[in-house]
């Protein structure tokens, strides 16, 4: 099984690597406004989960596989993780299964558990993905997962994006999601870490349906906190970029200091 493709932005040897994930019907683009701020002191690679159009069924272990050769290829033995919304679960999972290669995580907007009206969201999504066009059934979960003013820029941007995808990428990935959901097994194997990689979950103060869920289950996991960001929506490394990547460069630049001192 070879590694997904990525985009590799490379400073130096000696930098430190941080690995971007996007979300489902996302690509390296997503990741913008994020490059020029890290690529200062960083090395990047940004994954292409859908570069690469396929018809195996996805797993869990299979995803997190690929990125461990994608990582592997290229002799990297330490990356700090920037994830998204659906791709946090992936993280979580990827630190559970090889947590001697993550020093830390940025949970962008990101999820451990979904209520009920969440739940039936994706159902509607699962149902939708058969019986209409795949981008009326983006737009859709794009709506239930970002509703109002607020995240009408975020929406544009992700529906443009998942346009690149196609028809039988997105259905395979929706089919994925129950799947990343399903984590209990991974969440129990990371806080049974005797060090579990530090967490940041970084939330808009303005995302009334995302920030109250995380909020509700951050406890169930170890090492972890949450930080809201003023004048935010759901995707607020896109809605103020700056305040964003000041605060997971801090974040990520305290980690490796810490590292650096033992």
């Amino acid at each position: 099984m070879g590694g997904f493709p990525a985009v590799e932005i490379f400073k130096c040897a000696d930098a430190p690597w941080v690995l971007f994930i996007h979300t489902i019907g996302g690509s390296a683009n997503t990741w913008k406004e994020q490059t020029e701020a890290f690529s200062a002191n960083y090395n990047l690679l940004l994954a292409e989960l859908h570069c690469e159009h396929g018809d195996e069924t996805l797993t869990m272990e299979g995803v997190c596989e690929r990125l461990f050769v994608l990582l592997n290829e290229r002799g990297i033995k330490r990356i700090y993780i920037v994830s998204i919304c659906g791709s946090s679960l992936i993280a979580l999972a990827f630190a559970a299964l090889y947590p001697d290669m993550v020093g830390g995580m940025v949970m962008v907007s990101g999820i451990l558990a979904l209520n009920k009206a969440e739940k039936d969201g994706v159902k509607i999504t699962l149902l939708l993905k058969n019986i209409a066009p795949y981008m009326l059934a983006y737009r859709i979960m794009a709506w239930l997962i970002m509703p109002g003013k607020i995240h009408r820029k975020s929406r544009r941007i992700l529906i443009q994006e998942a346009r690149k995808i196609g028809r039988d990428e997105f259905r395979r990935w929706v089919e994925f999601f129950p799947t990343i959901l399903d984590n209990d097994s991974y969440i129990a194997r990371f806080n049974s870490l005797k060090s579990p990689p530090p967490s940041l979950y970084i939330m808009g103060a303005g995302d009334k349906r995302w920030l109250p869920l995380i909020r509700q289950h951050i406890d169930r996991l170890n090492n972890a906190r949450i930080e809201a960001l003023p004048e935010c929506g759901h995707v607020c490394m896109m809605d103020r970029p700056d305040i964003f990547n000041k605060t997971t460069l801090d974040f990520i630049g305290t980690l490796i200091e810490k590292e650096q001192k033992q």
